[in-house]
């Protein structure tokens, strides 16, 4: 959880252009930086139930946040110490852009191991929230604000889905970021109003 006593950080994204893809793999983790879990449409006795036919059929699909704008995240390194970082709409709409150019869907690893990379997942599903635009948070997720990145997997994969997923080992996704941060002003009010949104957002995933 984010703590308003330490420096907040935002995160810089260069042009969307440039060579550097910003994000290029989405982990599968046990407790995810965003501390919001995925939604599970699996069989009807599952916790999530999505009903969309009479037969009692597996979908394997997991829909979760992989970036939720203006979370205050934790961060603790041996150069900065304790901070909180947090990604602008403006910055996620970039880097879901050079996510999209280089091809990376399919991208997943666990515990954001490069040795463990994941097999039989496949992206289905890739879109901001944008009011604007009808685009919406699914029902799990309906305190998330605009500019937010989800995603919808299918999982083929048997032990993944049935020896990880089902039996809670993974429970979310992580993003594997490669950019810059920048130090944002301090401002009572700003902070205020994040963390503020940041516990509403995480209150949302106890009811």
């Amino acid at each position: 959880m984010a703590n308003k006593n330490i420096p907040t950080y935002e995160i810089a994204i260069d042009d969307v252009f440039s060579k550097n893809p910003a994000v290029n793999y989405i982990a599968l983790v046990d407790l995810p930086a965003i501390e919001k879990g995925w939604m599970m449409f699996g069989k009807q006795d599952s916790p999530f139930v999505f009903k969309t036919t009479p037969q009692n059929k597996e979908r394997r699909i997991i829909t979760g946040a992989l970036m939720i704008a203006d979370l205050p995240i934790y961060r603790n390194t041996k150069d900065k110490g304790e901070f909180n970082v947090v990604f602008r709409k403006e910055q996620i709409e970039t880097i879901v852009k050079k996510f999209a150019k280089g091809n990376y869907y399919n991208n997943v690893n666990l515990m954001h191991t490069s040795e463990l990379e994941a097999q039989g997942i496949y992206m289905i599903e890739s879109f901001i929230i944008d009011k604007e635009r009808g685009i919406t948070t699914p029902s799990l997720f309906e305190t998330a604000p605009d500019g937010s990145w989800f995603a919808s997997y299918y999982v083929e994969n048997d032990i993944l889905w049935n020896e990880y997923i089902m039996k809670g080992r993974f429970t979310g996704f992580s993003v594997e970021c490669f950019m810059d941060i920048l130090f944002a002003p301090k401002e009572d009010k700003l902070e205020a109003s994040l963390l503020s949104m940041a516990q509403a957002f995480k209150n949302s995933s106890n009811k």
